[in-house]
């Protein structure tokens, strides 16, 4: 299983489209196109398709926040979203049917490990861009 990270995203026909990040097949920033999607939750803010786990970023055509406290309030809010996410990998992991999924228990292994490394990032660049948002208000 991929993980990524998708910026200006839409929905139609059943996939993703937007800008990729940390894909290992595409390049950073590159328009694509995803597979079917299986599983979509905008409240949890990821998607899936068969081979790939997309965080969700920021919608296309979505406004940028003008007002420096909407920006951190969007930033923590993302951070919630981060950390419910990663809360969801750890719990899934224990109730996870690794046989069912056809993989070997070091794969499943790796799926888990890489999806955690991705999301504990995401976690710690949220933080660092609210100190820094937090720190231009004063």
């Amino acid at each position: 299983m991929t993980f990524a990270r998708i910026e200006n995203w839409t929905f139609a026909g059943g996939r993703l489209h937007g800008n990729v990040y940390g894909h290992p097949r595409f390049p950073e920033g590159a328009i694509v196109y995803s597979s079917t999607v299986n599983t979509l939750d905008k409240a949890v803010g990821v998607a899936q398709t068969h081979n790939t786990v997309y965080i969700l970023g920021k919608p296309w055509g979505e406004p940028e926040p003008s007002d420096k406290r909407t920006r951190v309030q969007k930033l923590a809010d993302a951070l919630a979203m981060l950390e419910g996410a990663l809360a969801y990998c750890y719990v899934s992991s224990y109730n996870s049917d690794v046989a069912g999924q056809g993989l070997t228990w070091s794969q499943w292994y790796c799926n888990v490990r890489d999806a955690v490394a991705l999301l504990r990032g995401a976690i710690k660049q949220t933080r660092q861009s609210i100190a820094s948002e937090v720190s231009t208000l004063f």
